[in-house]
């Protein structure tokens, strides 16, 4: 009898360490918090990328992005992306004017509706996968922050608070 409760504890305690994974870590890693970057140590020169715009017109990072920027890279599947860009958005809607560009992966078809109204004009489509393969992405969302140069100096990976994009801002030498 001793060795079927034995048995039994075991079985609990290994339950309840599968649990306490999928309950803490799991999300944690999923968020991206735990993410190893998707690209390599900065600094390094922003690739020269191609997509379309919200409104259909061809875009091509050569022409530079105006100075310092954040370019981030969200899919519209990525409930983390979609609170990123609510982010962003709150800070538009404050009257701050960041230096942003939203590139939609490719599972976003074109149909960039998912993105907030005052982000849209400054979103380009990932149509082919090659802003994502030049960029190096492999988790979402991931913000590259670059200087006057389109250098990157830095790449974020995961959510960002209110109080730390404002930061990167202006670490970034961004405008507001």
């Amino acid at each position: 009898m001793n060795e079927v409760n034995a048995g039994r504890r075991k079985l609990a305690a290994l339950a309840v360490g599968a649990a306490v994974t999928a309950c803490v870590v799991a999300p944690a890693v999923w968020s991206g918090r735990y993410a190893a970057p998707s690209a390599p140590e900065p600094p390094w020169p922003l690739p020269g990328l191609e997509g379309k715009t919200a409104e259909g017109a061809e875009w091509r990072s050569d022409a530079g992005l105006g100075g310092p920027a954040a370019l981030m890279y969200a899919t519209p599947t990525c409930p983390y992306c979609k609170d990123e860009l609510q982010r962003w958005s709150a800070l538009v809607e404050e009257g701050i004017r960041p230096n942003l560009w939203v590139v939609a992966a490719t599972d976003a078809d074109r149909d960039l509706s998912w993105v907030p109204p005052a982000l849209r004009s400054r979103t380009i489509a990932d149509a082919d996968g090659s802003i994502g393969r030049n960029l190096f992405v492999r988790y979402v969302p991931v913000t590259y922050w670059t200087d006057d140069a389109d250098t990157v100096r830095d790449v974020r990976v995961g959510l960002s608070t209110r109080a730390q994009l404002l930061d990167a801002m202006d670490v970034a030498g961004m405008r507001r």
